[in-house]
């Protein structure tokens, strides 16, 4: 499981944020775009971990 510390954006920043993504992907022919209600602010990647050690992370 690839994990990570990340802040979650409110509904007003993503939908803000959904805005300028559609705009820029007019100019784009190629790429992924990240669905609005993954929108996050990525802190720390901790990457592949076991559901074992989450536990510890979480503490």
């Amino acid at each position: 499981m690839r994990v990570f510390i990340a802040i979650d954006f409110n509904n007003r920043l993503k939908d803000y944020l959904k805005e300028k993504q559609d705009e820029l992907r007019k100019y784009c022919t190629k790429g992924n775009f990240t669905h609005k209600e993954n929108f996050h602010l990525t802190i720390v990647f901790i990457g592949e971990v076991n559901e074992g050690e989450i536990i510890k992370i979480k503490k």
